[in-house]
């Protein structure tokens, strides 16, 4: 269906092979009281809508610009799932710790900024292993500072169930201050 990704997408819980839904996930307490690190990017559907001619007209004729119907399908597809499993975790008082990472790469070719897993080469700190990737742009000391930042609060939370970086507080639910920003 134009528009949408194919197969449809949204947040899993548990390994390989052994992924269920969210929500029937959650409430056979799969997740157990652990911490929960959680994110999203910025502009999930960006990559998949960019190259898809029948956009522009789909939204059009929901009377939306291409920008505003790619955020609106990034909430509904990545971003609920995500924020509804930290709301989960939050409400049981166990800790989750949520970010966005809006990433725009310099030059932006014009369809990555944001875009769906521009936050993995700086999740583990492999910027060098995109060479020439248009997702990264000019590796500049800027963007290693990015990926040095994200790479060690989430190595933190790996080691300890929290981020190692001071301005990354628990999520509380409905409130955006408690969702750090990476860009």
């Amino acid at each position: 269906r134009p528009g949408s990704a194919a197969p449809p997408l949204y947040p899993v819980l548990g390994a390989s092979g052994l992924a269920e839904e969210w929500p029937p996930a959650l409430a056979a307490g799969q997740l157990g009281g652990r911490p929960l690190l959680a994110g999203t990017t910025s502009e999930e559907m960006r990559a998949f809508f960019a190259f898809d001619p029948r956009i522009p007209d789909l939204a059009a004729r929901q009377g939306r610009s291409v920008a505003d119907f790619t955020q609106t399908q990034t909430q509904i597809l990545f971003r609920d799932g995500t924020l509804a499993i930290a709301d989960h975790q939050a409400a049981a008082g166990h800790p989750a710790y949520v970010y966005e990472f809006g990433y725009t790469p310099d030059p932006d070719p014009g369809h990555l900024a944001g875009a769906h897993c521009c936050d993995l080469p700086f999740f583990f700190d492999t910027l060098g292993a995109y060479p020439g990737s248009p997702m990264l742009g000019q590796v500049t000391p800027a963007v290693r500072a990015l990926a040095g930042t994200f790479s060690r609060a989430v190595a933190g939370f790996v080691a300890t169930g929290r981020p190692a970086d001071d301005r990354w507080h628990p999520y509380e639910t409905a409130n955006p201050v408690t969702v750090r920003y990476f860009a």
